[in-house]
């Protein structure tokens, strides 16, 4: 997946906002792996705003509707590099006398399913199993989160995941790669088998097999 650079300017801070950048090693929490983006307070302040935080693994000061959002993206792009709190932006916003934590991913690569020897595996990937963050301790201290969450991908299959809406941004973004030229130089360059993705319409069918998937998994019939 492209990504823009994301900074201060893009997320159009402002001077009270703390932006993190989490490593993307195992020790992802440990307060000092994360790298300040942006802060109006020096090191020392910041780090010790971060690591009380991270004592109590965030959970007093997550955004849930941001928690659900993410962690539904990461199910539908199977993306298992960015679970777990792996490969995270960690945007803190001042709220009454503490603060709010978004998140945002980064490094999206590991992306749309299963590749093993190289090869890509259409119904692993389509049925890849749930990896829902540290979904199951904010579970723990947050009420009705398995509701809100299965609430907010049927809402989101009416709109912007519905298969109508997919299958025009699929079909955008087929055209635009098309007349690019990339597909044809990617292939030059690897070969048609390096990660195993053949063609757009493998793609096109991953999406149909896993949104039907997680439709079982949320309850939509």
């Amino acid at each position: 997946l492209l990504q823009r650079r994301v900074d201060k300017k893009y997320l159009s801070l402002d001077s009270s906002q703390i932006l993190l950048k989490a490593s993307g090693d195992e020790d992802e929490m440990e307060p000092r792996t994360c790298k300040i983006v942006y802060s109006p307070f020096d090191e020392t302040q910041t780090y010790a705003i971060w690591s009380d935080m991270v004592a109590r693994k965030l959970v007093p000061w997550l955004d849930i509707p941001n928690l659900i959002d993410v962690n539904l993206f990461v199910q539908f792009g199977a993306l298992y590099d960015n679970a777990q709190f792996r490969n995270l932006f960690y945007l803190l916003t001042p709220e009454a006398d503490s603060y709010r934590v978004s998140l945002l991913l980064w490094d999206t690569d590991q992306a749309m399913g299963v590749v093993k020897g190289f090869r890509f595996n259409l119904n692993a990937s389509a049925h890849a199993e749930i990896s829902r963050m540290e979904y199951d301790f904010v579970r723990d201290t947050e009420p009705g989160l398995d509701e809100k969450t299965a609430r907010r991908w049927q809402a989101l299959r009416q709109g912007i995941l519905s298969q109508d809406h997919l299958e025009q941004v699929l079909d955008a973004l087929s055209r635009s790669l098309a007349a690019s030229g990339c597909l044809e130089r990617d292939q030059e360059i690897w070969g048609q088998a390096y990660g195993g993705l053949e063609s757009l319409e493998t793609l096109r069918q991953y999406v149909a097999m896993r949104t039907e998937f997680l439709d079982a998994y949320y309850g939509i019939s």
